[in-house]
């Protein structure tokens, strides 16, 4: 108390430096305050969940957002707000916070195209080299972080260096542009990946992001660098659906936030969106993008056929997965060149229980190649496969040549199947998810076969059937032949082939 009017008795133009001084440090040191400190406007006392989104990002760079389920800090979090409620804004000063208290520390930002990023990147640049007239005595970047400047002759708008590092300290991308030679030991940010419903529909675009997400940018974080996928949602297939269904699911901390509270009946952000506004939306939008966007439930996959799948460790297994005596056997069924794939997959039989060891799984025309797939049996030393030749034999008998020039001496038996092809996915639906195992990091080494399989629909419109059908010929491989079964039998020279009636 006697502090407080020992200030209050200062003259007012000493009170209002202190003031300012001590909102400068606090700014330093808390990212909530640097907020508040730029934008008084924005980052309201009253605004909670902008207080809330901002010390979870501060929590999480220093590693003080901690799982309970392993003790160790998380290095990975989904964010999803509903639309303009400042949360790629958010992202961007925190990147600027973050090149301010620590100028080794770089940068990275994925958003939809090309020209969102270069905007994402113009505008964390220009705050930082911000200048004010004279007079002006707002607080701007170089006021809370001085010694940070952007290097002279690297100030190009989507990658740009400051004074003292060593390296690009941030790039701002997208999925078509670059990021090799790149990395950051900083932040990763991925910003809004979806445009708009149509694109949330596209299987392709979904399937892409997922693919670049796995295959290219998780190689890009180095040291203790941490990911932040920054989306509003839309679908279990969006890439915020894909992380929480992977195998990393428990690494990842999500962070949601709903446009409107019904408990306590308040808005998230009365100032950008009223009630009555949310009302009118909510009357004349769609219900399932209207629930998406701004209440953070997702249009849900109902009919999914596939809710879990088995997977194993080769280090935790009681025999050697890769040991090449092993019952190794491979399935395939060749694409017909009409925008399907070419699906072979490597398992190793043991206990009545298949483990996949290798999936050669792709749409590439040059890639669809009899020598391909006899280079995979080759190279797996596989025993005993079998080539679906509803499509025609000419691939099988090409596969089969390759190999007798090889001289790889691995048993082959033609499949003719004239059962429906749904019906015998589904039936053998509840084997594939109990008695299939795939390694551990089957998502990051075959995408494209998890996402497909992941998002098979028991309904039947699915784009590829692919990977579910030969999961199912595997199925009734290992086990038996099912009472729907009905092979045909195939006559082979001068010789009927029954192998195809009774399993190998």
């Amino acid at each position: 108390m006697d502090k407080f009017k020992e200030i209050q008795g200062l003259p007012k133009n000493l009170r209002q430096i202190m003031v300012r001084t001590c909102r400068i440090i606090k700014a330093r040191n808390s990212f909530y305050y640097f907020c508040k400190a730029l934008h008084t406007d924005i980052y309201r006392d009253d605004v909670k969940y902008l207080r809330h989104l901002c010390d979870s990002l501060q929590k999480l760079y220093e590693r003080r957002l901690i799982n309970k389920k392993t003790g160790e800090p998380y290095l990975y979090m989904t964010l999803s707000l509903p639309p303009r409620h400042y949360k790629s804004f958010t992202l961007g000063l925190f990147q600027c916070w973050m090149i301010g208290k620590d100028h080794t520390k770089q940068g990275v930002t994925v958003c939809y195209n090309e020209i969102l990023s270069r905007t994402f990147a113009k505008t964390v640049r220009n705050r930082i080299n911000t200048k004010k007239a004279k007079g002006n005595k707002s607080i701007i970047f170089s006021d809370i972080f001085p010694k940070c400047k952007i290097k002279k002759g690297s100030a190009s708008v989507q990658a740009w260096q400051v004074e003292g590092a060593r390296a690009t300290t941030f790039l701002a991308t997208s999925p078509k542009g670059t990021v090799t030679g790149f990395g950051s030991n900083g932040v990763i940010i991925v910003d809004d990946p979806v445009k708009n419903a149509e694109e949330a529909a596209n299987e392709d675009s979904l399937r892409d992001w997922w693919v670049f997400f796995r295959d290219t940018l998780l190689s890009r974080a180095e040291g203790q660098c941490v990911f932040i996928i920054n989306m509003t949602r839309w679908s279990d297939n969006d890439l915020v659906g894909m992380v929480k269904q992977s195998e990393m699911a428990d690494k990842w901390y999500s962070l949601e936030y709903e446009a409107y509270n019904e408990e306590t009946d308040e808005m998230l952000n009365p100032y950008i969106l009223t009630k009555q506004h949310y009302e009118m939306l909510k009357r004349n939008m769609s219900a399932h993008i209207f629930n998406a966007n701004y209440q953070q439930k997702p249009i849900q996959l109902e009919g999914k056929l596939y809710k879990k799948f088995q997977t194993y460790s080769p280090q935790k297994l009681h025999f050697n997965v890769n040991n090449p005596n092993n019952d190794i056997r491979f399935m395939c069924d060749p694409s017909d060149g009409k925008g399907d794939n070419l699906c072979g997959i490597t398992y190793v039989v043991k206990d009545k229980l298949a483990y996949v060891i290798d999936i050669y799984y792709t749409n590439k025309p040059e890639d669809i190649n009899p020598k391909r797939v006899a280079d995979r049996i080759i190279m797996k030393s596989v025993k005993r496969y079998k080539i679906e030749t509803n499509k025609g034999a000419s691939f099988a008998i090409q596969v089969k040549e390759k190999l007798t020039e090889a001289r790889h001496a691995a048993q082959y038996t033609e499949l003719y199947t004239s059962e429906n092809k749904q019906v015998k996915i589904m039936s053998w639906s509840t084997w594939v998810q109990e008695f299939l195992f795939f390694p551990e990091d089957w998502a990051k080494k075959w995408p494209a076969f998890y996402f497909d399989l992941w998002k098979y629909m028991s309904t039947g419109k699915n784009k590829t059937d692919d990977a579910a059908d030969v999961c199912s010929m595997i199925a009734e491989d290992v086990a038996g032949s099912n009472s729907f079964t009905a092979r045909k039998i195939i006559p082979i020279g001068n010789v009927i082939d029954l192998r195809s009636q009774i399993g190998w």
